[in-house]
């Protein structure tokens, strides 16, 4: 799931051009949801560290929210790929698995930091495009 995050996270910094000549607004209300979605992952990687639990549940919401933000800006098409990759629950429920047993490593949560700040450099991409 992890590696997904980051790939998704990646794949979004390609966003803002397609972006341009959209409403203002909705740009606007997109880069506030991706913002917060990388807020989301910083605040887990940050639980992880630490030995807390992350919370996964967050995710499924926001990919529920980034699909009807994205399907407007992009179309539904792009938008049900990238938000289904976002909600796999196999996914989320391996991440719930391998949170229990702490098989975090330094790598994983190195991986969950970048997709934090691809989310994050995306969302200001698309305010100042």
């Amino acid at each position: 799931m992890i590696s997904d995050l980051w790939h998704i996270g990646n794949e979004l910094r390609n966003l803002p051009q397609t972006l341009e000549g959209k409403n203002t607004f909705e740009r606007v209300r997109l880069a506030d949801l991706l913002e917060h979605i990388g807020y989301v992952l910083q605040d887990t990687v940050h639980k992880l560290n630490n030995g807390l639990p992350g919370k996964p549940q967050q995710i499924e919401l926001l990919s529920e929210e980034l699909y009807f933000k994205l399907a407007f800006m992009v179309g539904e098409i792009k938008a049900q790929a990238i938000s289904s990759r976002l909600q796999c629950v196999p996914r989320l429920e391996l991440f719930n698995s391998t949170q229990a047993t702490g098989s975090f490593n330094a790598h994983d949560l190195a991986l969950l930091e970048e997709a934090a700040c691809h989310f994050l450099d995306t969302s200001k991409l698309i305010r100042h495009h």
